[in-house]
């Protein structure tokens, strides 16, 4: 029984900030023993009611992982430490490696190897008080020859509950009631069936994943934990239901046992959930069917808060279906974050709510706290998800600071699933798990929702649970093709950070500042690339356009007769920049040299977040000398054929960018390549079409770029002509 009275208890302590309390070398001990505290703390005082004694200061240090403080008598001398310093703290029944091995014979010095060879403070003694302070939060007192005072908040039942473990950091739990199994459709044409659940479990049984996990039963749930979320009316309703199957309620059935199973479900959900946010275990998967009955997560949120075992709450709803009850219920509570990730199709996918576009951001108590990412069709991708993550998803979380996540799991997003349409794998929601446990001190809890093609949401499932016991996740090539999102989906990212923005400081761009007075232009202000980058000139003709500031920028003078024609003609101009220097290129295989990478992503960046999603049918792109390179790196990378409708490229040198087999095609067919030779200008030179439909400078000169780009000018602008005119 953790900290029992009157039990012999051992401390030891390393230097921090080491999660594990033994070294790599000695996995087998660490299996052994039963650590009844493992954490890292970082002092936060030393002393901080002034020195009492001479080699003993009193220190005030903070949990990493717990809302937990400590207060620790440590005889300086022999183990000094410092304000903000961390080390690990372990507390243990007994430093033998063997549990069988009982706590006053391993202080034998015939005793053998111990946990004390692996630190460098040891300390022995007793739990001798414990004291209420609060309904969640006790103090226990410890004797080692000084007293230790640690504040254990949300554990109470250590203090007597030989139930109780008590803290066991990194243990997952899992919950599941056969009287879930009680909700059926008799007819079995309903895609909500047992049978989801039942897959679920016994592919879990098979990979021996159940015997790694702790069951978590259902326990009791209070009638003011429904009351809290759902309407009498609602829960009268459901306690006098028919004894004959209903299926008049939209895309939801009953049957007789739907209360026992609906209970069941919002019970085991509230329970995990309180054992995750008191350390009972460090997160969980609860087999919660939600029936669209009871909202299982936002019960169980609401729970937490009355409790006190968490303030702020994030709800992230990855189900396809946009959370619409979920964001209701928690729309004007600041401390809850409900993040909705679904198919929206412009309002039109189900359940075909206008709340659920990416611009309702919350009531005005809480602007901001609900955050919609609505997909615009079906073929969404790990790609996608993975830069909703990166670029919405993990910034406003570490931004909010939860103490706890909630994950409503459905899972037909996933390939193959008949309703959602969509292409996620196991991986990719492994991947979002992963992510998600960086936050709230690991506490995190997935409920099962949607999902009806069983294989296909059994394998998710999987890949989700062994992410929280802690396996390894599968590497993900981010140099891939794969990796990169659709264009559909970086609209809708940036239609959700365009309604985000001014509520979340890690929201860029501040779409509420990108506006300046430069005739009334939307321009690159305060972006990272303005006045820094020596770029070619971009050219789209977008109705919403871009052009970087140019009393800001250090223009690069042959094109600014470029710009000025371009702006003249109504196009919309991104110029970008890059600091003059002494680049060595190199013909290679891809046509760009190793010093190109931040050229290339910038190129890439421009692409992802402007020129995709900008609705213009015609997009060129014009550089000079070494930016060139970028541009074909560009071609490579992504797929632009459909809206670039010309690139030019005006060279330094022979040295050309070259284009891959498989875009040699389309570049030999779509560009005009200056190149410095002594033909007359204009005349054309007979090259592989990967390097681009040559023409002569009518000047071999590297030193007369800068005319050869202004003379230039008016063949430019007529190859546009010609390409936006449908010309070839």
């Amino acid at each position: 029984m953790p900290f029992p009275r009157g039990d012999d208890l051992v401390w030891d302590f390393k230097p921090g900030p080491a999660r594990s309390a033994v070294s790599s070398s000695s996995t087998s001990a660490c299996a052994m023993t039963d650590f009844l505290l493992d954490d890292v703390f970082e002092i936060t005082a030393v002393d901080p009611d002034g020195k009492k004694f001479d080699r003993v200061s009193r220190i005030q240090a903070k949990s990493d992982n717990y809302d937990m403080s400590l207060l620790l008598d440590v005889n300086v001398e022999l183990y000094a430490l410092q304000k903000a310093q961390k080390f690990t703290l372990v507390l243990t029944k007994s430093i033998a490696l063997d549990a069988s091995v009982g706590a006053d014979a391993a202080w034998r010095s015939d005793a053998g190897p111990t946990l004390a060879d692996k630190y460098e403070y040891v300390m022995y003694g007793r739990v001798f008080k414990f004291e209420d302070i609060s309904t969640a939060r006790i103090w226990g007192v410890m004797s080692n020859g000084s007293d230790v005072v640690v504040l254990l908040p949300h554990l109470k039942a250590l203090a007597g509950n030989g139930k109780s473990r008590g803290p066991t950091k990194g243990k997952t739990g899992y919950t599941f009631d056969e009287r879930m199994l009680y909700h059926r459709d008799p007819e079995d044409d309903h895609p909500e069936q047992p049978a989801r659940i039942e897959g679920i479990l016994q592919l879990f049984q098979e990979l021996g994943l159940l015997e790694r996990c702790i069951h978590i039963a259902a326990g009791k749930l209070p009638t003011e934990a429904l009351q809290a979320v759902h309407s009498q009316e609602l829960l009268t309703f459901i306690d006098q239901l028919p004894v004959e199957v209903v299926k008049e309620m939209d895309s939801v059935y009953l049957c007789p046992e739907s209360e026992i199973a609906a209970k069941a479900a919002v019970t085991c959900t509230t329970k995990i959930a309180r054992d995750i946010a008191m350390g009972k275990i460090g997160n969980g998967f609860a087999l919660a069917m939600g029936f669209c009955i009871f909202n299982n997560v936002a019960v169980a949120a609401k729970e937490l808060q009355r409790l006190g075992l968490a303030r702020k709450i994030i709800i992230l709803d990855w189900d396809i279906h946009y959370g619409n009850g979920t964001q209701k219920i928690f729309a004007s509570d600041p401390d809850v974050l409900f993040i909705s990730i679904h198919r929206y199709d412009d309002g039109k996918f189900y359940p075909s709510d206008v709340e659920g576009s990416p611009t309702y951001v919350g009531e005005a108590s809480a602007l901001g706290s609900s955050v919609n990412i609505g997909w615009n069709g079906p073929g969404v991708t790990d790609a996608d998800y993975a830069a909703a993550f990166s670029r919405i998803v993990m910034p406003i979380a570490a931004e909010f600071r939860p103490d706890f996540v909630f994950v409503s799991a459905g899972f037909d997003a996933a390939q193959d699933d008949p309703i959602g349409e969509c292409l996620v794998t196991p991986n990719g929601f492994a991947q979002m798990t992963h992510q998600l446990m960086s936050l709230a001190a690991g506490k995190v809890l997935l409920v099962l929702e949607g999902g009806y093609n069983v294989p296909v949401i059994s394998n998710c499932a999987v890949s989700c649970l062994k992410t929280l016991l802690g396996d390894p996740i599968p590497y993900v090539n981010t140099q891939s093709k794969a990796t990169v999102p659709s264009e559909q989906a970086s609209k809708a990212i940036s239609a959700t950070i365009k309604a985000q923005s001014a509520y979340w400081k890690s929201l860029y761009p501040k779409h509420h500042q990108l506006r300046d007075d430069f005739g009334g232009i939307t321009t690159l202000q305060r972006m990272s690339v303005n006045r820094v980058f020596t770029f070619g000139t971009v050219y789209n003709s977008a109705s919403e356009s871009n052009i970087a500031n140019l009393q800001n920028s250090m223009l690069h003078q042959p094109f600014q007769g470029y710009i000025k024609e371009a702006l003249r003609d109504n196009w919309a101009v991104i110029d970008l920049h890059y600091p003059a220097k002494e680049w060595t290129l190199k013909q290679t295989q891809t046509g760009s040299p190793k010093d190109l990478t931040l050229l290339n992503e910038l190129m890439l960046y421009i692409w992802d977040h402007f020129l995709v999603l900008s609705e213009s049918p015609d997009i060129f792109f014009v550089s000079s000398g070494l930016p060139s390179y970028a541009v074909c790196h560009l071609l490579d990378q992504r797929a632009v054929q459909h809206r670039v409708k010309g690139v030019v490229v005006i060279s330094p040198t022979l040295y050309l960018p070259v284009a891959s087999s498989d875009r040699s095609e389309w570049y030999g067919s779509n560009s005009l390549v200056i190149v410095p030779t002594k033909r007359p200008e204009g005349t054309p030179i007979a090259t592989n079409p990967s390097f681009g439909r040559c023409v002569s400078a009518g000047s071999e000169d590297p030193a007369e770029i800068a005319t050869i780009v202004a003379q230039s000018q008016n063949r430019v602008f007529s190859f546009i002509e010609e390409r936006t005119r449908g010309a070839c």
